[in-house]
């Protein structure tokens, strides 16, 4: 969705710009990303692109946790290859040796216990949000040779924001090339005068805080909506509780 929309804009040699209000995480950073402009309220703030798993447990409870926790869960173990031995799995192992040398049958065992399905989708879409930032990456340095390929770790490595949890704000952006081109600006730069600016920004708040209530009415199905002049995305889906 937000790929087919950076191409239809880069197609159409019409400038695109983004303001962000509030915060903008994980699929929303990568649409900022591939404009031409990013401009953030003082208290607006990027995320780290990081897919979310909807993961089932054995009592059948849903919830969302980010793909490469999964990822590392798993590469950690085969990685450790200390835990691998016949004291620590005497059912398993006859003798000591390195998970890569295994029986088949055994790795299916273990991968059955550590839900390897889960773990090969959020490979998955890892792979998929790494592509894209790639692409964006390449195309930035394209247009400007002062952009660097390490300033855009900070949004395509979530250890270094650990998840959602950890949003990226002006303040942590002052170093960046991205910063430091204008690609990502203070929104003050988009207004002629601090008055203009008020106007803005005031508006900007209202329009989000408006935006949350409509998409939060247990009436409305729409979950996520991007909207364009000529294009108009919409997902739909029950929220929790309907």
């Amino acid at each position: 969705m937000f790929a087919k929309t950076i191409a239809k804009k880069k197609k159409d040699g019409s400038e695109f710009i983004v303001i962000i209000p509030k915060r903008a995480k994980s699929a929303a950073t990568i649409l900022s990303l591939g404009s031409d402009k990013i401009y953030l309220r003082n208290t607006a703030e990027l995320g780290p692109v990081d897919p979310q798993l909807s993961v089932t447990d054995t009592n059948g409870s849903t919830q969302f946790t980010p793909a490469y926790l999964q990822v590392d869960a798993i590469e950690n173990l085969l990685n450790s290859t200390a835990l691998f031995s016949k004291s620590n799995f005497d059912s398993l192992f006859s003798k000591k040796k390195s998970f890569g040398n295994l029986e088949t049958d055994i790795k299916i065992k273990f991968f059955d216990q550590c839900n390897y399905p889960v773990y090969i989708n959020a490979k998955n879409e890892l792979g998929l949000s790494d592509s894209i930032i790639e692409k964006i990456t390449k195309d930035k340095i394209e247009s400007n040779s002062n952009i660097l390929k390490e300033d855009f770790n900070i949004f395509k490595d979530p250890h270094l924001t650990k998840s959602h949890g950890r949003l990226i704000n002006l303040n942590d952006l002052k170093d960046n090339s991205l910063y430091k081109e204008k690609i990502i600006n203070n929104l003050h730069n988009l207004c002629e005068d601090e008055s203009q600016y008020k106007s803005l920004d005031t508006l900007l708040f209202e329009l989000y805080v408006r935006k949350r209530q409509l998409l939060n009415d247990s009436g409305n199905e729409i979950v996520k909506n991007i909207e364009t002049i000529d294009e108009f995305f919409t997902n739909s889906g029950k929220k929790l509780g309907q």
